[in-house]
């Protein structure tokens, strides 16, 4: 946490540098990002991205755990290792993978493309959160409501989901935060005229670093840090992470 308090007490220094601890208080480096309309684009479309990745992953998450959690059969092992897989790859070689591959596709330095991008490194999150959950659900229930004339899908929306919904909410929140901060990959495949937070700080901090960049860095770190929480408060981070 040293390096976060370090850069959010320097997003308040008064000074036209980087200075902790700083020298003066102002919010004036929040206002120029706040009023700057490429920050402000910026924060939207990451905001948005964060959010549309999340949802979706949240969705193919969901339905693959539900399938992945109940089963005892052999595929469910290797396919839970196939959806789990972008864990252990860099997400920098995804990212140049990925870069090849829309270049291929004729996706290449679109929305669409970036979209597609976190989705498949959020997936993983989401399914690590809810696939345990799944797992857990008594049989019993299940049974009982396939006997009551449910059918398979209205068994796992009305029965199922509000069991895990608890998991599922975090698991949202998880997939968000990865895209949010997420750098590594959307640097290979942000639309050229349009990056993310997380891209355009590194873009700025190649060339400067002034107090601008920190307050950018700050908002970002902050609502990464309120997301963590509240997961903390929906989920057992220690389990998720094993």
């Amino acid at each position: 946490m040293g390096p976060i308090v370090v850069l959010i007490g320097a997003s308040f220094g008064t000074g036209n540098g980087l200075s902790f601890p700083p020298k003066g208080l102002t919010f004036e480096w929040f206002g120029q990002v706040i009023g700057n309309a490429v920050y402000r684009r910026e924060l939207v479309l990451s905001l948005v991205l964060a959010a549309v990745a999340a949802t979706v992953s949240l969705i193919i998450g969901f339905l693959a755990s539900v399938a992945l959690g109940r089963s005892k059969r052999a595929w469910a092992s290797a396919m839970t290792s196939y959806f789990l897989s972008p864990l252990i790859v860099p997400q920098v070689v995804i990212g140049a993978a990925l870069m090849q591959y829309y270049a291929l596709v004729g996706i290449g330095g679109t929305q669409l493309g970036l979209l597609l991008g976190h989705v498949v490194i959020a997936i993983p999150y989401v399914i690590r959160s809810i696939v345990g959950s799944i797992g857990e659900v008594d049989p019993a229930l299940l049974e009982a409501s396939r006997d009551l004339g449910g059918s398979r899908w209205r068994t796992v929306i009305d029965v199922m989901l509000p069991i895990v919904k608890r998991s599922a909410i975090g698991a949202w929140l998880f997939a968000f935060v990865m895209s949010w901060i997420n750098v590594e990959l959307s640097v290979f495949i942000a639309p050229g005229d349009l990056a993310t937070v997380p891209v355009e700080i590194f873009n700025h901090l190649q060339y400067s670093a002034d107090p601008v960049v920190a307050a950018l860095s700050s908002l970002s770190a902050i609502v990464a840090l309120l997301l963590v929480l509240a997961i903390d408060k929906l989920s057992d981070l220690e389990s998720m992470s094993r």
